[in-house]
């Protein structure tokens, strides 16, 4: 038995921002409330998405009986979060609640569920009323006071076919009761859905499903913070019969995803985590490892959305001393649409050593804005830095951004460039033919400026999907993505090479933090920057020449090597 426990992380990403017009949203809301009913969920509008006519949320009820006065309000955190609230005052005797329309219920073991936060004890009846007409109560258990949003289960019997079953959250004093994601489901045999520790990742297609909860045996769908999301199986998969769908239909804070069985695994291994995606968001994974001291957290890389075709995800990570299991998790923390497919775990024994030679940090700067020739090449020389410079042609020679003799001077003092497509477009939102002609006309402007051809490319906005990445990788000897990572000897792909992008949120310490990194782990570091300012910007991908300095600063300390990408590739490709 694995308890799972939270993964407290922060990750930096640099995605391409996704614009949803209200259709869109109204469309994921609408779709969230029908979900939870095909994923076994016998309440329907579980996240009050719907409302009456009234202007109440459809299928809820609000009741008091006794001696109190009581009010009832519908809350929202976010346009789309709702909560209900229950305030009680002057409290002699009776209840107040909210409650879901009655259900007919067969003979059974049932769950129930609900998120709730409290200032008092609250409590849980369940009323039943057969077909013949009589009704009775039962009391299934009670709830703590508690400020932050906690989430509570009960488990009820019913003895008889029930035309009408609700459950009751109550409250019966003076305070209030807010409650949220409901839910009522069968109640699960868990021998018959969760699967044996395995070494691989277990139903990595979808294809067995749990007849109790609908569900794919061996995955679970895990959510915390202000978030409402649900997944299906869905018809559209890259292989086979389904996929998992991933539906956020809110996402003010927080995390959704799908969680996998545990999958046995030995200490000091390599583990390689594919799948297949297919997503209108950006989406990461990390593997929560258990071992003999404890549990431990793995990230793996992010990726940008790929709504048009299947992508493929590849990472990896290694396991520590004394590990013996781990899930896997892949989620997301926006609103937006998710499929995944064909997750497959591999393991194996490290041969020879796990990481480069020598440590190494890599300093981008993409764009080719004015500001970067003017106050970064400087401030680098200082520091007796040379960057790459990922550039866009259509650019050059244009009103802020750098010139064609700036460009040429660039080359010419030891510094590198880099493409990053004729314009600055997402390239997955291009034909093939325009996407060849973009990459292949930057290439013809570039050359024509430096010697020794351009050899490596950074997606504009850092985002890519397999047709994206193919076009590039037959042109250039690598892809450069703004997933936040580091690159390690144990999973280095060069069409899938990680960067960090330095924005205005960016502190000292988070630089500090991946240096030591870098250092401990022999690993190569790549920090992306844009634009270079004397003051703060509007724009938060702009930093002032103050910033970089400290950054330059604490690069220099580390002593670890500054190389330009294609310099790093050269090296770490010799050790492979």
């Amino acid at each position: 038995m694995y308890k799972r426990s939270r993964m407290k992380k922060c990750i930096s990403l640099c995605i391409v921002a996704i614009v949803l017009s209200s259709n869109i949203v109204a469309m994921f809301t609408n779709q969230a409330h029908t979900l939870a009913a095909e994923h076994g969920n016998l309440l329907s509008n579980p996240y009050l998405a719907v409302d009456a006519p009234d202007g109440q949320p459809q299928d809820y009820v609000k009741d008091t009986w006794g001696s109190h006065e009581a009010v009832f309000s519908v809350e929202q955190e976010t346009p789309e979060a709702k909560f209900l609230r229950t305030q009680v005052s002057n409290y002699d005797d009776g209840d107040a609640k909210w409650y879901h329309a009655a259900n007919s219920l067969d003979a059974g073991e049932y769950t129930y569920q609900d998120v709730y936060r409290s200032s008092v004890q609250t409590h849980y009846w369940v009323r039943y009323i057969t077909a013949g007409g009589s009704v009775s109560y039962a009391w299934i258990g009670h709830a703590d006071p508690s400020a932050d949003w906690s989430t509570k289960s009960l488990d009820f019997h019913v003895a008889e076919a029930a035309t009408n079953v609700s459950v009751f959250h109550v409250v019966n004093s003076n305070g209030y009761l807010d409650t949220r994601q409901f839910s009522l489901r069968p109640a699960v045999d868990a021998a018959s859905c969760e699967p044996e520790l395995e070494s691989v990742i277990t139903n990595g297609g979808f294809e067995s499903t749990c007849s109790s909860t609908g569900g794919a045996i061996g995955w679970k769908l895990d959510r915390y913070g202000a978030i409402t999301a649900d997944y299906r199986l869905s018809t559209d998969a890259y292989a086979g019969s389904h996929s998992a769908e991933l539906l956020v239909a809110s996402a003010p804070a927080g995390e959704a995803g799908l969680t996998s069985a545990p999958v046995s695994v030995a200490s000091n291994s390599k583990v390689n985590i594919r799948f297949r995606y297919k997503s209108s968001v950006y989406l990461y994974a990390y593997a929560e490892i258990h071992t003999d001291e404890g549990v431990s957290y793995a990230p793996l890389t992010s990726v940008a959305a790929s709504t048009s075709e299947w992508s493929l995800y590849d990472s990896a990570f290694l396991t520590p001393a004394g590990a013996s299991a781990f899930v896997l998790h892949i989620a997301t923390s926006d609103l937006g649409q998710i499929n995944i497919d064909d997750v497959t775990s591999e393991s194996s024994e490290l041969a020879g050593t796990a990481q480069f030679d020598r440590p190494l940090v890599s300093i981008n700067f993409d764009d080719g804005a004015a500001g970067t020739y003017r106050r970064g090449v400087p401030l680098m020389n200082q520091y007796g830095f040379k960057g790459t410079y990922y550039l866009n042609g259509s650019t050059i020679d244009t009103p802020t951004y750098m010139t064609r003799a700036q460009v040429r001077a660039l080359a010419a003092t030891g510094n590198e460039i880099g493409s990053h497509g004729y314009t600055h477009t997402d390239l997955t939102t291009l034909a093939q033919d325009e996407l060849a002609e973009n990459i292949d006309e930057n290439n013809i402007v570039l050359q024509a400026l430096v010697s020794g051809g351009v050899h490596n490319f950074a997606s504009p906005f850092g985002a890519f999907n397999a047709t994206v990445v193919d076009a590039i990788m037959q042109r250039h000897t690598s892809h450069r993505d703004t997933s936040g990572a580091l690159n390690h000897k144990y999973d280095f792909n060069p069409a899938h090479i990680h960067s960090k992008v330095i924005t205005q949120q960016t502190t000292p310490a988070q630089i500090r933090v991946l240096l030591d990194e870098a250092k401990t782990q022999n690993a190569w570091l790549i920090l992306t920057f844009h634009d270079i300012s004397t003051a703060r910007s509007s724009d938060e991908y702009t930093i002032r020449i103050t910033e970089l300095r400290s950054y330059l600063q604490l690069v220099k300390s580390s002593n670890v090597n500054v190389v330009t990408n294609q310099a790093a590739i050269q090296e770490i490709m010799s050790q492979l």
